[in-house]
C-alpha cells in the first residue's frame, strides 16, 4: 500500500509541477524543460499532460501543444472573448502590420513584391518590423524574397496556423481577400 501511495503522490506532484510551469511561463514551454523538471521519460510526461488536459475540459483554461513539443496553458477561446472587454490589451499589432501578416499566413511563400503590390509600398516597413520581431522570415527569390511564418509567430499568438488565420480574418472584419 505504501508503494502505491508513494507512486500516486509522486505522479500528483509531477502534475502540479507541470501545471505550475505552464501557468507561470509567458512563453511556450518545451518538452525538454518539462522532462528535466519531472526527471521522467517522455511517454510518462505525455500521459501527465493528457491527464491535465482532461482535468481542464470543464474549466476556463486549456493545455495546448502550440508547436512541435512546446506547450502553453491558456484561456479557452470562448472564455477569452467573454472577458476581453474587461482586460487591458497587452500588445496589439498595427492594422497594416496585421494585414501583411494575414497575407503571409493565408498565402505562405508570398513574395515581398506581391505583398507591396496588393497592400501598398508601406508594407515594406511592416515586413521589416515583422522580421525584426522574428514572426516571419524571408528567403531570396530572384530580385525579391519569399515570406514565411516562423515558429515564433505560432508561439507569439499561442495558436495553430489555422487558428491564427481565422483570428486574423476576424480582426480584419471577416475579409479574406486582403
Amino acid at each position: 500500500m505504501k508503494c502505491l501511495e508513494r507512486f500516486t503522490l509522486s505522479r500528483e506532484l509531477d502534475k502540479i509541477l507541470i501545471e505550475a510551469m505552464l501557468f507561470a511561463s509567458e512563453d511556450p514551454v518545451p518538452e525538454e524543460t518539462l522532462l528535466k523538471l519531472t526527471g521522467k521519460e517522455k511517454t510518462y510526461l505525455l500521459e501527465l499532460i493528457s491527464e491535465l488536459s482532461r482535468e481542464y475540459e470543464d474549466r476556463a483554461m486549456e493545455i495546448v501543444e502550440v508547436s512541435s513539443g512546446k506547450y502553453v496553458m491558456r484561456l479557452k477561446g470562448w472564455v477569452a472573448e467573454e472577458i476581453k472587454p474587461f482586460l487591458k490589451e497587452k500588445y496589439r499589432l498595427p492594422r497594416g502590420m496585421l494585414r501583411v501578416l494575414a497575407l503571409i499566413a493565408c498565402k505562405e511563400g508570398v513574395t515581398k513584391k506581391e505583398v507591396a503590390s496588393r497592400l501598398g509600398k508601406e508594407s515594406y516597413k511592416y515586413i521589416k518590423r515583422l522580421e525584426e520581431m522574428g514572426l516571419i522570415s524571408s528567403e531570396p527569390l530572384g530580385r525579391t524574397s519569399a515570406l514565411h511564418l516562423t515558429e515564433r509567430v505560432k508561439e507569439y499568438f499561442g495558436l495553430s496556423p489555422q487558428e491564427l488565420k481565422e483570428m486574423i480574418k476576424r480582426e480584419l472584419g471577416g475579409r479574406s481577400n486582403d
